[in-house]
């Protein structure tokens, strides 16, 4: 019995029983027929109503009446993907044809539709009949049928026959429709509607039409979902027949399910699909033996997969089992005798049914209480947000991490209102912005360079980027850009100047233009934007954009609106630059603007493009023209509100087709001196994620400047354990700098590595302590740190509570766990600089007295 009719009484769990089930009174095929016609014109139309109805009248023998009766249409669809159901529905529209008022004049489009009920089950074969076409003969289409007809008759492949009887059916439906047109609604005209729009539905396969409530909502929606006005519902158990997915992971948190397998199809077949599904989306879900997987043939009655964190415990039960079957054989003939794909079932079929399944419980009564008993029983914060309190590095526990306010996102909007006319203003505000809603859920707007005028008592902060010009074939020494509370500058080269001037204006040593310090903010944007050589970021900005637009319209003016549709233009055209829909052309106010008389010639170019190439330039050049048309219209508008967003989205499209990042103020303009000519001549220079050449960065702590004798380096970046380690050691060796010796053997590890490796320094090289954050002490094998380097991946949204707990759990163990070494080599790390100093005052002792020895005055 379909549960949704189950659900009509509000206490069935209690109440339920076996006349509640067998005793149904039945439904008249006739309001079946009734509730399609009331609803055949609707847009959502589609075979899912027809299968609902006939599914309540034929096997469920009861209308739900209050619920949307389409419902089971499309939980009940699982046949949608095959021939099962077609056949079912044809044969039931050949059924319902005979009772239509067959009036002579209408004996001839009941004719038709026979035909075209004929032809949609084998369009290999039209019949005679259809060169008799009576009332229909009078219709346009009818012409374009007849040519189809005889392309058809020449057509020599079964191929090209069923291509062309499609075509026929659907151009003879399109007679039909015409000529109901002309005729008085009701009675017969509605059942030949009916039977026209379904076969229609047929050809087409169209189900569980349904309005897409997610279209054009908002940032986190994804492409596919945001861009159609509808997706289409089918029956979940195509996919998989128990509904394990709504069950698994963090929203409804769930320790147990309890799983009686009544789906067609080998035993264990749902069990291994849920696992399959939930490694693809990351969800826990509890280990499965294999082994027991080869039981499927005669399986038993019961089975509890434990689950230990995370994951659910599964109590798993098959229908058809060892304690119901005597072997093999007979569990797959029960499996046959009640499979899916039948009739309804009888009545000694469902009291069959029913005694199997209380057996089934009964017998595992224990089992069951046992799991329900112990189920009752078990009931990145950005590191310049931490330090906003002087003292984190003891104050901080879970609730400083986990416990966040969150901001709205018009505070956001307002912080880049403010700022988008900066000459320096680029991505890195957008996202900096974004990350600090979404993500970081707070605006973090002090400055580095307050942390100079802090004590010593928080470790030294120090972040890194990459200069974006040098990064794909610049110098190395150009490369890597750092910042610390007191300087910032170019690592290598070692030109600096103090944080709170980075930004400023200067041009030969000279200080020409103090501008504001960059706040928070800002550097969130530049240090966490390793999306910047890639597409995803552009996706998710965009998809922010077309989010923020329709709250630009509060102002439902007709000019205002016709902007907002250029702006949504541009968006879907900088997305996808093959595509101009006709909308453009509809440009309202904008059309005064002289930028469109250009857009207008590019959009002929455009449409004249051979090349999907030059179809991407000239979308391109469209988009900047038709930006510079809204940026002009909005100069003639009164500042604030609409204006300001409407501003923040172009200045922002501009930013992304021009993919510009970190746009710096160069301190280093017409310096000259050592200054490297790609320094000395640009007026500017942007800056990126330092993660884009190196995710754990080395590069300020090698060398003589900080003359560091210890790195400890917890490793929890993307990609392969080692590679942020040999990076380093590449790049060290580029820009001759000392690094430990590293065996290559040990990288073979990398796979299932150690929790701590000690690489040590001998003179001049710092020692470096290694610790991948996924490793032999907490996974049982190479997979698992797979499975967990993906769960915990960079690119995905922000960490729930449970993940973030997890990790911290996970770091504390780590260094717990390696608590010796640690202070082992901390010791080593003393008294090695203990001795560089005691053998440097030697030195600086000596040299003194050679040079008083060669004094005269000695």
């Amino acid at each position: 019995r379909c549960m949704s009719s189950v659900y009509k009484d509000p206490e069935w769990s209690s109440n339920i029983n076996r006349e509640t089930i067998l005793l149904r009174p039945g439904v008249e095929l006739k309001k079946a027929v009734d509730w399609l016609c009331e609803r055949m014109d609707d847009e959502d139309f589609s075979l899912s109503d027809v299968w609902g109805a006939l599914t309540s009248a034929e096997f469920i023998k009861e209308w739900t009446s209050g619920q949307t009766d389409n419902t089971s249409g499309i939980f009940g669809s699982a046949l949608a993907s095959g021939e099962v159901i077609k056949e079912y529905i044809l044969n039931w529209l050949k059924g319902i044809l005979p009772f239509m008022n067959a009036a002579e004049e209408h004996q001839k489009v009941v004719a038709v539709l026979h035909e075209v009920i004929a032809v949609t089950r084998n369009p290999t074969v039209i019949t005679p009949v259809v060169f008799d076409l009576g009332t229909l003969q009078r219709t346009p289409e009818v012409t374009k049928a007849n040519h189809t007809l005889n392309l058809w008759m020449d057509a020599k492949s079964p191929e090209e026959r069923k291509l062309l009887g499609e075509q026929w059916s659907l151009e003879m439906l399109a007679a039909v429709e015409t000529w109901t047109q002309s005729q008085q609604k009701g009675g017969f005209i509605d059942k030949v509607k009916l039977v026209r729009k379904i076969l229609w539905l047929i050809w087409r396969w169209e189900w569980g039409t349904t309005e897409n409530f997610l279209y054009q909502q908002d940032c986190i929606v994804p492409a596919y979902l945001d861009s159609n006005e509808r997706f289409h519902l089918m029956d979940a158990g195509l996919l998989m027949n128990v509904p394990y997915p709504p069950f698994l992971g963090d929203k409804r948190d769930i320790d147990l399910i309890i799983a009686p397998d009544y789906s067609a199809g080998d035993v264990f077949e749902t069990l291994t699909l849920a696992r399959d599904y939930a490694a693809e989306v990351k969800k826990p879900f509890p280990e499965i033996d294999d082994k027991i997987l080869k039981e499927k043939d005669w399986p038993k009655d019961c089975y509890v997969f434990e689950g230990k964190e995370k994951e659910p415990t599964i109590v798993y039960m098959p229908l058809f089992n060892r304690r119901n079957c005597k072997d093999a054989e007979e569990v797959k003939a029960k499996m046959d005798e009640f499979s899916t794909f039948q009739r309804p079932y009888s009545k000694e079929k469902i009291e069959f049914l029913l005694e199997t399944v209380k057996a089934n419980v009964k017998n595992n009564k224990e089992t069951l209480l046992k799991e329900i008993n112990t189920a009752v029983r078990g009931e990145k914060k950005c590191m310049s947000s931490v330090y906003k309190d002087p003292e984190w590095s003891s104050n901080i526990n879970r609730e400083t991490i986990l416990l966040r306010p969150g901001v709205e996102w018009q505070k956001a909007v307002d912080w880049l209102c403010e700022r988008m006319d900066d000459e320096d203003f680029s991505l890195s505000d957008v996202w900096g912005a974004l990350t600090s809603v979404y993500f970081i859920k707070e605006m973090d707007q002090r400055h580095l360079s307050d942390e100079a005028r802090r004590n010593a008592f928080n470790p030294y902060p120090i972040y890194n980027a990459i200069n974006k010009d040098c990064f794909t074939d610049g110098p190395i020494e150009g490369k890597w850009f750092e910042f610390s509370p007191h300087e910032a500058g170019f690592t290598e080269l070692g030109f600096f100047i103090e944080t709170s001037l980075v930004g400023s204006k200067f041009k030969g040593g000279k200080l020409v233009e103090k501008k504001p310090e960059m706040d928070m903010v800002k550097l969130e944007g530049i240090f966490g934007s390793a999306l910047a050589s890639g597409k995803v970021i552009k996706e998710y900005i965009l998809n922010w954009l077309k989010g923020i637009l329709p709250f630009a319209t509060a102002n439902p003016a007709d000019e205002h609106q016709k902007v907002v549709a250029v702006l949504h233009e541009v968006i879907a055209v900088t997305r996808n630059p093959t595509v101009i829909p006709p909308v453009v052309f509809d440009l309202g106010t904008l059309q005064k603007t002289p930028e469109v008389t250009k857009a207008n010639h590019t959009l002929n170019l455009w449409m004249d493009a051979k090349s999907p190439e030059e179809r991407n330039r000239l979308a391109k050049q469209w988009s900047l023209e038709m930006l510079a048309a809204v940026e002009t219209w909005t100069q003639s508008q009164q500042k604030g509100g609409f204006i300001d967003i409407v501003k923040l989205v172009g200045k922002t499209l501009w930013l992304i087709l021009w993919w510009e990042w970190g746009t710096t103020e160069n301190f280093l303009y017409q310096e000259g001196g050592t200054v490297p000519a790609y320094l000395d001549s640009n007026e500017r220079f942007h800056l990126m994620d330092a993660g884009l050449l190196m995710n754990v960065p080395y590069p300020p702590f090698l060398g003589d400047k900080r003359e560091i004798d210890l790195i400890i380096a917890p490793d929890y970046s993307a990609g392969d354990v080692f590679e942020t380690l040999t990076l380093a050691r590449k790049y060290a060796a580029e820009v001759k700098k000392p690094f430990p010796e590293i065996d290559d053997k040990i990288l073979k590890e990398k796979d299932w590595p150690k929790d701590c490796y000690v690489f040590e320094g001998k003179e001049k090289e710092p020692t470096i302590v290694y610790m991948p954050l996924f490793n032999r002490r907490n996974c049982k094998d190479a997979a698992e740190v797979k499975a967990k380097m993906g769960e915990f991946s960079t690119f995905q949204r922000p960490y729930n509570k449970e993940k973030i707990e997890f990790l911290l759990n996970t770091v504390k163990a780590n260094v717990k766990n390696n608590k010796e070494t640690l202070l082992k080599e901390i010791n080593k790390a003393v008294h090695r600089r203990e001795k560089k100093q005691s053998r440097d005052g030697c030195q600086r002792s000596e040299t003194m007295l050679k040079q008083c020895q060669s004094c005269r005055c000695f």
